[in-house]
């Protein structure tokens, strides 16, 4: 799939051309594709599926690994997948306002003190007593992140500000995440905001040590990635509706297992498995925030809007009413009640 770098135009036009059907399995199963980068915060889709959540509902789910976000919504967009776990981006905005009927329906990632899978992690003799004498210790370092275009660089730029620091003291370098360690290990850089299970890797292998989860300006239950559907998806409500009460039941059995201790390690066993790792490795990580409810905090929406705005990489704000559509977890939580 080479979706990368096409312009949104194309990607449009594309949208209108592509024919779209509600494949099914022999046995019924309405197949659903679901477009991901990978990683840990699967772990409620995986759940679901090997739980038999989606197969209870008629849903037989098909998850499509993606390469980066820009190509993930590009698939979405043009509807050869269903629906994603997609990053809050210019793309998703821009999309939106050029008339693409995409709804943000549920949360894939989220922030929530304890359970932060991204951090920033410094070779270790840049960490110091304190999170602030460490990002001072940073000041003017090479730090990696994934991209510019996404809310880590947000929350970086926050970051510095709250630790009496600017944004040119930011040196940003761009890698993508499975080259962030090597980046440490070799020193090309001297940080990274890193995700799970790199963060952990970094640390049992020595390379680095965890310097801030960043919650000290991140709202607690912030979307991070929301659980966005293409419009045709959306609008097969039945096929919509079930596959929203299958992943809700699968984030809340991963919240049950990291928050009551209900399960873990058959939790711990099935996100292994998905992911190719030790459960060990597994078992050390720091758990992702995946909202039981599938809240999406509107108001931070519109905050990541405006510092897009801020770059210039967007030109107006989307009221977040006009793409959130809470009605999928509504429904779901009218059936399962509210997640205590």
């Amino acid at each position: 799939m080479r979706l990368f770098g096409v312009a949104l135009s194309a990607v449009l036009l594309a949208a209108s051309t592509v024919a779209w059907a509600q494949p099914k399995t022999a046995d019924g199963l309405r197949i659903v594709k679901f477009g991901t980068v990978g990683g840990t915060t699967d772990a409620g889709l995986v759940i679901a599926d090997e739980m038999g959540f989606f197969k209870d509902l008629g849903i037989k789910l098909e998850l499509n690994r993606i390469g980066s976000g820009p190509a993930l919504l590009a698939a979405v967009v043009t509807e050869q997948i269903d629906g994603g776990g997609v990053s809050l981006t210019p793309g998703l905005f821009a999309a939106a306002q050029q008339g693409v009927k995409l709804k943000l329906v549920g949360d894939k990632q989220s922030y929530s003190p304890g359970f932060s899978s991204s951090w920033v992690v410094a070779r270790p003799e840049y960490v110091k007593a304190t999170v602030k004498e460490s990002f001072v210790a940073l000041k003017g370092k090479k730090m990696a992140i994934n991209s510019k275009g996404t809310i880590a660089y947000m929350a970086l730029l926050d970051a510095f500000k709250f630790y009496g620091l600017e944004p040119k003291d930011i040196n940003v370098v761009e890698l993508g995440h499975r080259d962030m360690m090597p980046g440490l290990a070799s020193g090309a850089v001297e940080s990274a905001y890193m995700l799970e299970p790199f963060i952990t890797q970094s640390v049992k292998a020595n390379i680095g040590k965890e310097v801030s989860d960043l919650m000290d300006v991140r709202s607690p239950g912030s979307t991070a990635v929301p659980i966005v559907y293409g419009e045709k998806f959306a609008a097969d409500t039945k096929s919509a509706n079930a596959f929203m009460l299958a992943y809700m039941k699968g984030v809340r059995a991963y919240n049950d297992a990291y928050r009551k201790d209900i399960d873990k390690e058959k939790v711990v066993g099935m996100i292994a498995r998905y992911t190719k790792l030790d459960p060990a490795l597994i078992r050390d990580s720091h758990p992702t925030a995946l909202e039981p409810n599938q809240y999406v905090n509107q108001p931070y929406i519109e905050e990541v809007e405006r510092f897009f705005m801020s770059l210039g990489s967007l030109r107006a704000i989307t009221p977040a009413k006009e793409i959130v559509d809470p009605s999928f977890a509504n429904e779901a939580v009218k059936i399962l009640g509210e997640y205590k």
